[in-house]
């Protein structure tokens, strides 16, 4: 009486995070300038404009972080293969899959767009504010943890006179466990608030929010099967 024990396989290593989304190419368009003609009419000074908000990554398709892959599968439980030459009596067999991997966590949301400079009242009219900076974009979907293995293989081979019914055992493998899902990605940071118009170092708008972080993941399935509770028997003569 007595227990043969497999080696359980170990996880699969986690896969990589995708690259963190890139940053817009520039900043949201800056106010209009005043211009200042001198005249009431027939062309009197036209004021300056507010400088535009920053567009919020979440609405750009590069600026959202890309989804993490799933996990890798979780290998299958070991195959033990042995000969019986007398008989077998009381023997338990623990064939354990492997547990999956867990997925990759996803990757980074991309920063909002810069909000553009006022415009600069040129000495006749008001100075503008900066538009307000972009919210950042939305961390990915991590990925799905991995299926867990199939539990193990059992081979015996026996000898004559013996026969199948002289051969007791039990076969204890199992299913592995799914992978956990990968950590969802960061949201990307605001974008930094324009500029006030008419001096370089004009007060700046507010930055925007920082994205949302991705949605969550799930966690894989268990392997497909348990190990069989009959295995495979070979009868030499």
């Amino acid at each position: 009486m007595g227990d043969v024990v497999g080696k359980k396989p170990e996880p699969p290593q986690q896969p990589d995070a995708p690259p963190d989304a890139g940053p817009w190419a520039g900043p949201a368009a800056h106010g209009q300038a005043a211009n200042c003609t001198g005249w009431a009419n027939p062309f009197p000074d036209t004021r300056a404009y507010i400088g535009e908000m920053g567009d919020q990554n979440t609405q750009n398709l590069f600026g959202r972080g890309a989804n993490g892959v799933p996990g890798l599968q979780g290998d299958n439980g070991p195959i033990v293969s042995i000969v019986v030459s007398e008989y077998l009596l009381g023997i338990d067999f623990d064939l354990r899959g492997g547990d999956g991997g867990r997925g990759a966590n996803g990757g980074k949301g991309g920063p909002g767009q810069d909000g553009g400079d006022g415009g600069s009242g040129m000495g006749c009219e008001d100075d503008q504010n900066g538009g307000m900076g972009g919210k950042g974009g939305k961390g990915g979907t991590g990925g799905d943890g991995g299926n867990g293995g199939n539990g193990g293989t059992l081979i015996i081979g026996y000898y004559a006179p013996l026969k199948p019914s002289d051969i007791k055992f039990t076969v204890k493998g199992t299913r592995g466990h799914g992978g956990d899902p990968g950590n969802p990605g960061l949201g990307g940071p605001g974008g930094i608030g324009g500029r006030r118009g008419g001096k370089a170092d004009g007060d700046q708008a507010s930055g925007g929010a920082t994205g949302d972080p991705g949605d969550p993941a799930k966690k894989g399935p268990e392997g497909d099967a348990d190990t069989p509770a009959s295995p495979t028997l070979y009868a030499f003569k």
